[in-house]
């Protein structure tokens, strides 16, 4: 410690004859280096945080410079407090050093969190290296062990899908991967149009339908990525516009990952829509007339409608420019080409009068078949 002290030098023969002397010393304040306090071994689980609050430091000269912490395989976060910075490293990296006053080091060590890197499981060592204003310093470790924990399953989507109204786009490019092995379904979910796979290895529907806007896979990682690469989408009957499906996927231990792949549905075609009455009675020899047929094109690109039978002849009277492209009128078929308005209007025309006079008839009207 600090102050005065004497060397006293006392010198004797062999006769007893002596000479003392004396010297003074004086020591004056010095150096004292910084001093560790840390706690013993920790236990963290894999790809859990662990709080690490008992690490403090004391400098008796009360210049304490900074703390640098670090690990290997992991990562150290701290909250900084009292003016505290770090002046070395990256908050949430593998090492870093805080500047500052002791009580403002101190206060930010009580706040270290340690992450092991994903997926790692074994040793790893914290090290507490302090500094003060003199360079004198103090270094200590702790261990850490991390056992094994879980690991979230992992989505591999694709981007951007483009698809085709009234038209199946199949996404074969979806797979989950978890690190534990422990994956135990995967959730597939659209808003506008449905989603279809063809389950293989074992894997169920446990929710939801196939061929719906949603279905839950369960099974083996391996039995949802071969269904997974199966699946078509299918968007609804006329729709055109933005869908997202959403891939859900879960483990056995509830934790999941949740991806979207966005889907565009651009204008496509609409296969046309015939409208027919029910079942028909004719008499032998006379003739029937058929009123009641007609057709819609959402695309309004309607071509053609053929009209046959195995046992008669079919006649009908042409309007709004159609014509007949196939087969002939009054025989067993033929084929009425146009416009969708053009075609509606040849079913609903009057017939030819000696079709009328066949059915005995003033207005026999759309198609006669006899």
């Amino acid at each position: 410690m600090p102050g005065a002290d004497t060397l006293t030098v006392l010198s004797t023969d062999s006769q007893g004859a002596s000479d003392s002397d004396t010297v003074s010393i004086t020591v004056a304040t010095g150096n004292v280096a910084p001093i560790n306090s840390v706690p013993g071994a920790q236990s963290a689980v894999e790809n859990t945080s662990l709080a690490i609050s008992s690490i403090s430091v004391a400098d008796g000269n009360g210049d304490l410079a900074s703390t640098q912490l670090s690990v290997s395989h992991g990562t150290l976060t701290v909250t900084l407090s009292g003016g505290a910075t770090i002046s070395s490293g990256t908050n949430g990296s593998g090492t870093l050093t805080i500047s500052g006053s002791q009580a403002a080091i101190n206060t930010t060590l009580a706040s270290l969190v340690y992450q092991g890197n994903v997926g790692y499981v074994g040793a790893d060592t914290l090290t507490v290296l302090s500094t003060d204003s003199q360079g004198a310093s103090d270094s200590d470790t702790v261990s850490i062990t991390v056992a094994t924990g879980n690991v979230a399953p992992i989505n591999s989507v694709p981007g951007a899908q483009s698809a085709v109204e009234n038209t199946s786009l199949a996404i074969s490019s979806i797979s989950v991967a978890d690190g534990n092995g422990d994956l135990a379904s995967t959730q597939l979910s659209v808003s506008h149009g449905t989603l279809t796979v063809t389950l293989s290895g074992g894997a169920t529907i446990s929710s939801g339908t196939n061929g719906s806007g949603t279905l839950t896979i369960s099974g083996s990682q391996a039995a949802i990525n071969t269904t997974l690469a199966s699946l078509v989408y299918q968007g609804n009957v006329g729709y055109v516009g933005a869908d997202t499906l959403t891939v859900l996927s879960t483990d056995s231990q509830g934790a999941s990952d949740s991806d979207t792949v966005s889907i565009t549905v651009a204008t496509g075609n609409v296969a046309p829509i015939n409208s027919v009455p029910g079942a028909q009675s004719a008499v032998e020899n006379t003739s029937l007339a058929i009123s009641s047929i007609s057709v819609a094109d959402g695309n309004g690109d309607l071509a053609s409608t053929q009209l046959s039978v195995s046992h008669g002849t079919l006649t009908v009277t042409l309007g709004g420019g159609a014509t007949i492209s196939s087969g002939t009128n009054g025989s067993g078929t033929l084929t009425i080409s146009g416009s969708q308005a053009a075609i509606n209007t040849t079913f609903s025309k009057p017939s030819l009068p000696r079709q009328r006079w066949l059915c005995g008839c003033r207005h026999a009207d759309g198609i006669e078949y006899r």
